[in-house]
């Protein structure tokens, strides 16, 4: 299905109904927008864009949270320190029992093991395939092998072994 596209005047009406809830995108202002656009799955962030467009600044509702300012603390840090200050978040998270009822383990789990990743990686430490890859890349640089030369006979090798499967 081909993403609909809103022309000015769509993006007009939808500024005039906000503007007619006195500037506010409430539920009932984003129902009448997709009512008159006939567009029921139009998405709420994308009306907030028009605004913002348009310097009309929708005043905050339930629909928008309010915005939290950056730690400050955070923004001089290092990407790798950042990195590194995500997942242990991330990893306190996942023990909390208030956020176990709210998020997934395993998402919050995976947040923080690629977090762990990306400070390796920054630092300069392998994960442990790199790690694992330059290893055997020394290895058949000693025996005078090119890599792309043996990687591509092995993928040659199991693509045959999985067609005789």
């Amino acid at each position: 299905m081909a993403k609909r596209e809103y022309g000015e005047q769509d993006k007009a009406i939808a500024r005039e109904i906000v503007r007619r809830f006195g500037g506010e995108l409430t539920k009932e202002a984003l129902a009448a927008i997709r009512q008159a656009l006939a567009a029921p799955d139009l998405n709420k962030s994308t009306v907030y864009r028009w605004l913002a467009a348009s310097q009309l600044q929708p005043v905050a509702t339930e629909l928008q949270p309010e915005k939290k300012a950056v730690d400050p603390t955070l923004v001089d840090k290092a990407l790798d320190d950042f990195f590194e200050a995500t997942a242990r978040a991330y990893l306190i998270r996942a023990n909390d029992p208030d956020a176990i009822k709210d998020t997934k383990g395993k998402d919050a789990i995976m947040s923080a093991a690629i977090a762990v990743d990306k400070m390796r990686l920054l630092r300069n430490l392998p994960t442990e395939i790199v790690g694992t890859l330059s290893d055997l890349l020394l290895l058949l640089e000693r025996r005078g092998l090119a890599a792309s030369d043996v990687f591509n006979a092995l993928l040659q090798e199991l693509s045959a072994h999985d067609a005789d499967r």
